[in-house]
């Protein structure tokens, strides 16, 4: 989703990690742990773009009810009027909304590991991602409303949830018609937004 934006969010991310590292104090200085699960809101709300941010372009409201127990969400896309809805400072005549619904692991020390002694709490086996993008739709329309109920497969076992979060992030694209006929997006006419960051346990 970081490829909606129109900078390079890495030495951003890298710094928050490194503010919330500093706030370990359970473990000896070179031995921290990263736990964004105990301070989820240093990630939610990043928006990824400087310009035109990501409710800036749509300005309609999501809405998103999580079910920890099944480790889903449900995301309600509200009817569209496209002329109040939407911010289209180029005038592009297609848009599309794109989702991503993902588990976030806290990382460990690992004493143990001689190789790389950062670890998360829990191997990437299966998927922990979930991805959904809505198809091309016109700039000058009004669209029907929509739900899509992510659900996530990899388990998280119940005693290691403390160490997990969820995170919904959402962007929007633009497009013109390109080489023969097809739809193309269009570079720096995007916006991603971290919308959610929630603690995967019911604490």
């Amino acid at each position: 989703m970081k490829k909606l934006g129109d900078y390079n969010v890495s030495p951003v991310w890298n710094g928050i990690g490194k503010k919330l590292i500093k706030l370990d104090t359970e473990h000896p200085i070179g031995q921290r742990w990263l736990q964004i699960s105990k301070y989820p809101m240093a990630l939610e709300g990043f928006d990824m773009n400087k310009n035109f941010q990501f409710n800036a372009l749509f300005k309609a409201l999501l809405q998103y009810t999580i079910d920890k127990n099944e480790q889903s969400i449900l995301l309600k896309i509200p009817r569209l009027n496209t002329s109040n809805d939407l911010y289209n400072p180029r005038n592009l005549p297609y848009f599309r909304l794109k989702f991503a619904y993902a588990q976030l692991a806290d990382i460990y020390y690992d004493n143990e590991s001689k190789v790389n002694p950062y670890q998360f709490f829990m191997e990437r086996n299966g998927r922990f991602c979930n991805f959904y993008e809505t198809s091309w739709l016109s700039t000058n329309d009004l669209i029907p409303a929509h739900e899509e109920l992510f659900k996530l497969e990899l388990k998280i076992p119940e005693e290691l949830k403390q160490h997990f979060c969820y995170l919904l992030c959402a962007g929007i694209e633009y497009a013109v018609i390109g080489f023969g006929g097809q739809i193309e997006p269009v570079k720096n006419a995007s916006a991603a937004k971290i919308l959610l960051v929630e603690r995967a346990n019911q604490i």
